[in-house]
């Protein structure tokens, strides 16, 4: 049950990183959308205002040029209320928004206005740049009436320089604005210096006569998320984005992460739950399993050491002559009575194995000579084969620090399957070859080999391949499983090696005594 909640708990931790980069990316994704909006929507306003001033400019040249001889007439004659109409009709024909107009000298003063026009500051600086450098950039002139902008032409009347001033209302920019802006974002056309004067938005211009303190707050710069400078004029468009947008998405995504992230938490419980049900029930069955094999084991041992006592007095006849069937059935009796102790113990060993109470008692051992011993303990099986064993001993009086019995236990099994798998005849090589710090012995058959398809299972319990179609093999299946235990019990390892057709050698390493 702890590796369930460990587990559950590590799944957890995935799911909430798997959740967290989710929302990061997406939230990343969320910022370079919006900050592309921006950047269209300031490349589009720049355009369309360059555009825009641009025709403008080139329009007022032309109609100063083509209106030449009535600017003439006008200025020599400032009182003609006739001459003001024609020329008041063919401005608003040229430029139907048009807002006020007037004619001025180099140094601004009126020569001829429209009605109740005033010249002031902004107007004069504009009439001075455009004289003095010949270049004009326009700007929002605040007014008590309409907030404007200027563009200026230049014309000539008896030899003295004149300029025509057009004001065009400035809430023209802020439906230009508008028509531009997207939803969630904010354009506004900034005086291009250091004061951040906000000249018009999409309300239009600045509404108010008194607007110097109408500033960019600290607040609205960290919403800026793009700037450009409007050539040919004095503005830089901005795009910033709504207030609490990038906030809001996040407060979003991370309700959002949680909420995925607790409905994935519960389904986990209620999981874990049925799972430590489940593991009760398999702890009880376990329980019931182990405990009804050590009860049964160990009334069986009793039983068949008994019977295995009488079945031997009677094979060898010590109660008397049998006739000779009898004594086959009495040999058969205890040969099987063997093969069931045999199960019997391999079945309390793997219950200890598992339960982790299988004793090792180690001691200084000779290896060479729990080698010999198991050789000559199945000596009389190799012969039923008519297979023998051949020792190479390539470590003499090599000690090491094991458990002398369950060495043999190991070896047993080893030997007793190099017999039972190897050919007719066969002779079973023994090896005990020695290094620097470990001690291998390995028992080599020549037999048809282990099988590909069972080479991967074969340590684990009751794993036996497949030998119908080969001489009778007796086993419990356990025997590799019980040996692999006891081996790595001894901190060693084991292993094998097998070719089709020539042969397999199991083997397994051990620490090498020191000292």
């Amino acid at each position: 049950m702890h590796s369930h909640r460990v587990s559950i708990i590590v799944m957890l931790a995935l799911v909430g990183l798997l959740i967290a980069g989710i929302n990061t990316l997406r939230y990343r994704e969320f910022t370079e959308q919006h900050t592309a909006i921006a950047e269209e929507s300031v490349r589009g306003i720049t355009v369309e205002l360059m555009g825009f001033i641009r025709d403008r400019k080139r329009l007022v040249s032309v109609f100063t040029e083509d209106h030449h001889a009535m600017l003439e007439r006008l200025v020599r004659n400032p009182d003609d209320e006739i001459l003001y109409r024609q020329l008041d009709a063919q401005i608003a024909r040229y430029f139907p928004d048009y807002s006020v107009y007037a004619v001025t000298d180099p140094l601004g003063n009126l020569v001829v206005h429209d009605y109740n026009f005033l010249v002031g500051e902004m107007c004069l600086e504009d009439i001075r740049t455009f004289t003095e450098a010949g270049t004009q950039r326009p700007r929002v002139h605040p007014s008590m009436n309409v907030h404007h902008f200027d563009l200026l032409g230049e014309f000539r009347v008896d030899d003295e320089d004149l300029i025509l001033l057009i004001s065009f209302n400035a809430n023209m920019l802020g439906r230009m604005l508008n028509n531009m802006q997207t939803p969630d974002h904010q354009l506004l056309l900034v005086l291009d210096d250091a004061n951040l004067l906000v000249e018009a938005s999409a309300a239009g211009s600045r509404r108010d006569f008194f607007r110097e303190d109408y500033h960019l707050r600290d607040d609205e710069v960290a919403r800026l998320l793009h700037a450009q400078t409007i050539p040919g004029t004095r503005w830089r468009a901005m795009d910033l984005h709504a207030p609490h947008l990038f906030s809001n998405m996040r407060n979003q995504l991370i309700v959002e992460g949680l909420a995925v992230f607790l409905v994935f938490a519960i389904l986990t419980g209620i999981m874990l739950v049925f799972l430590s049900r489940e593991e009760q029930r398999r702890r009880k069955a376990e329980g019931m399993k182990d405990e009804f094999l050590s009860v049964v084991s160990h009334e069986l041992r009793t039983p068949i050491t008994s019977m295995m006592g009488s079945l031997g007095l009677m094979a060898n006849e010590v109660a008397g002559e049998l006739p000779a069937r009898a004594k086959q059935l009495a040999r058969m009796a205890l040969s099987n009575c063997e093969r069931l102790l045999l199960l019997v113990n391999d079945i309390l060993d793997i219950q200890r194995i598992e339960a982790g109470k299988l004793d090792i008692e180690r001691e200084v051992v000779e290896l060479n000579q729990v080698v010999r011993d198991a050789i000559e303990h199945n000596e009389s099986y190799a012969e039923k084969f008519g297979s023998r064993f051949i020792l190479h001993d390539q470590g003499p009086g090599m000690t090491i620090y094991a458990d002398p019995h369950r060495l043999s236990q190991v070896l047993d099994n080893l030997l007793s399957n190099a017999v039972k798998y190897g050919r007719e005849n066969d002779e079973v090589i023994v090896r005990i070859a020695p290094a620097t710090d470990w001690v291998r012995v390995s028992v080599e058959d020549h037999g048809a080999g282990i099988p590909h398809d069972f080479r991967g299972v074969i340590f684990q319990k009751f794993s036996q391949s497949d030998a119908s179609h080969r001489r009778r093999r007796d086993g419990t299946g356990l025997g590799l499983f019980i040996a692999r235990s006891l081996v790595e019990q001894h901190g060693g390892r084991i292993g094998f090696d097998s070719a089709p057709g020539e042969g397999s050698t199991f083997w397994f390493e051990l620490p090498v005594r020191r000292g």
